[in-house]
């Protein structure tokens, strides 16, 4: 059974000791009368949950709040106040307060609240352990060394947290655009989704939209009799890796928009408004200012595309990383001819049709 750590802070001395009193039996108590040296505390020890007095006399309940959730966002904060001051109560919430109570504190109450505060803690542990099983599962390792790679990594962890914040990646055939773009996947709170991946380049411009949005029964000559979901909404509550979407026809261009600032489309010849949530992860290795200045890219896509955006260097631009990505792929050769896979677990080979009689 989980026992949960709660710090109280709060300079009034019944207040603390009837808190405690009443939770020490179900948690681990710690009181405090000075903001400072709980804060101390905090950083030594981070616990589960705090009760957190708006009125200190030595620092503002505010400012403590705001020190505490900057060691750690997970802390749940539960302020407590004498009177219930809309603004501040307000600028508390702003700031990461799970919940507020108001003096004199009904116990039930403050019960039920610290015991919802304590299952989200719970629920938000859980989905973290499964997305660290996801992530040693699926999660692409960076080779390299280059300070590059390492701010690449710390990027990752960084714009991921953003589940619909879509992200272009730029850089040359061979630089990782699409490791990357897995990488953001699992790691953001959509990694539950689908991360479906296409690359625009490898698709006739033709055939483009109708991959990406789907069709209707009889929308073109051809078309499937049951119609046909595009890969947005395969791609829905997931990511979508659209490499080289430089290559895109103008028309997919601004449908693409469309649905990047409206969240909707609709299938070819449907006349149903379907709507989406994903994030849209796009690559290229062209240069889209210059295709802007020619008219071949349109410019305010571009800049929805790239809400966040970012380069990835050559490797002569890397040198640090040759060795090790040179290792690598020595260590993996030599150990495919001294201990080959077995048959049953090797990738199969594409088929080709032997035409040579």
């Amino acid at each position: 059974m989980i026992v949960y750590s709660l710090y109280i802070i709060d300079d009034e001395e019944t207040i603390r000791e009837s808190l405690s009193m009443a939770l020490e039996e179900d948690y681990t108590v710690k009181t405090f009368a000075e903001a400072q040296v709980a804060i101390r505390s905090i950083q030594d020890n981070p616990p589960d949950l705090v009760l957190l007095d708006i009125g200190l006399p030595d620092m503002n309940g505010i400012e403590v709040l705001k020190q505490v959730k900057g060691f750690d966002p997970g802390i749940v904060v539960i302020m407590i106040t004498a009177y219930e001051d809309t603004q501040t109560v307000i600028s508390a919430m702003k700031s990461g307060a799970y919940d507020y109570v108001v003096k004199p504190i009904d116990m039930n109450s403050l019960k039920i609240t610290i015991q919802n505060a304590l299952d989200t803690i719970r629920l938000k542990k859980e989905v973290q352990g499964l997305q660290d099983q996801y992530l040693e599962e699926h999660l692409p390792c960076f080779i390299g060394e280059s300070n590059v790679i390492q701010d690449v990594v710390q990027f990752v962890g960084m714009v991921a947290k953003s589940p619909d914040t879509p992200i272009l990646i730029l850089g040359e055939t061979g630089t990782g655009k699409e490791l990357i773009a897995s990488a953001i996947h699992y790691r953001s709170p959509n990694f539950k989704g689908p991360l479906i991946a296409v690359n625009c380049a490898a698709i006739p411009k033709d055939l483009i939209e109708s991959e990406l949005f789907g069709y209707e029964k009889g929308a073109f000559s051809g078309a499937s009799e049951s119609g046909k979901k595009g890969l947005i909404e395969e791609a829905a509550h997931g990511t979508l890796f659209m490499d080289e979407v430089g290559d895109l026809s103008t028309a997919a261009q601004a449908k693409l928009l469309r649905f990047l600032e409206e969240g909707t489309f609709y299938r070819i010849g449907g006349t149903k408004k379907i709507h989406v949530e994903t994030r849209v992860v796009s690559a290229t290795n062209r240069d889209l200012t210059a295709m802007i200045a020619e008219d071949l890219f349109r410019k305010d896509l571009y800049f929805r595309l790239g809400v966040v955006k970012f380069a990835i260097p050559p490797l002569n631009e890397r040198v640090d990383d040759i060795v090790p990505l040179a290792s690598t792929s020595y260590i993996h050769s030599a150990l495919n001819l001294i201990s080959p896979l077995p048959v049953s677990l090797r990738r199969p080979r594409a088929l080709s049709r032997n035409t040579g009689g």
